[in-house]
């Protein structure tokens, strides 16, 4: 290779050199250009990260002022808020209503257009969980499908920390039947956007909310294999209630 103002070119082609196809200024207009471009393409990457974080924030807070009063943890009331996949434009739709008997009714539809998942969480406050619990004991009704129980140690607005999330268990797969069950502490994993991640070990005084979340991903971040009807379907209707949430 020979250099010709800095840019290196196969002998092969010193014919050409001698010619004087290969021209300096060319070159270097060329990578300016594409240098140019690059930072216009990562400047407007940026602003539009910056916009659907906005929007999925107001999204939440929208949410935050429609909360629903039912149960209690530790002593705690606790208020209830949806939280779907719109947060990142998605398309799943639900609703939340306190039952006759003071459990949480949550109903809706999955679409997996953009998203595919649908939840609920209690709202950000001190639960002041002792560190002698060592799980989670919940009574449920399901439709069949595979839910999570997941947890925070920080407001979902923040978003500093990683959520934790457990897989309900296998009698929870039986649509229509009350089932009650503890979820051991030890079981929970680490996530962000749903894959999981190294945070260490779950500290029980540290939880300040819990929710139940309906998702295409389960608590490892694979797919869900009780998610929906399946086939080519890409919506489906689901309902689920919590009956009661208690530290063991």
């Amino acid at each position: 290779k020979v250099s010709v103002d800095s840019v290196m070119v196969d002998r092969d082609d010193e014919a050409l050199l001698q010619q004087g196809a290969f021209k300096a200024v060319p070159w270097k207009k060329g990578a300016l250009v594409l240098c140019s471009a690059f930072g216009i393409c990562v400047l407007a990457g940026g602003i539009y990260f910056a916009y659907l974080y906005q929007r999925g924030m107001a999204y939440v807070r929208d949410m935050q002022k429609e909360k629903v009063s039912a149960l209690q943890l530790n002593g705690k009331k606790l208020e209830w808020y949806r939280i779907n996949d719109v947060v990142m434009g998605g398309r799943s739709s639900s609703e939340l209503s306190l039952e006759g008997d003071g459990s949480v009714l949550f109903t809706g539809t999955i679409s997996i257009i953009g998203g595919g998942f649908a939840s609920f969480t209690s709202q950000d406050q001190n639960l002041e969980l002792p560190p002698s619990i060592t799980g989670i004991r919940v009574k449920v009704i399901t439709d069949g499908q595979l839910y999570k129980l997941t947890a925070r140690s920080d407001d979902v607005l923040k978003m500093t920390e990683a959520s934790w999330a457990c897989d309900l268990p296998e009698e929870s797969l039986e649509a229509g039947k009350e089932a009650t069950f503890i979820l051991p502490l030890s079981k929970f994993i680490a996530s962000r956007r749903g894959q999981p991640v190294n945070a260490g070990k779950l500290n029980a005084t540290m939880l300040r909310s819990f929710g139940i979340n309906l998702s295409y991903l389960d608590m490892h971040g694979k797919a869900n294999p009780h998610f929906g009807p399946g086939g080519d379907a890409t919506s489906w209707p689901f309902k689920f209630r919590l009956l009661e949430i208690a530290a063991v």
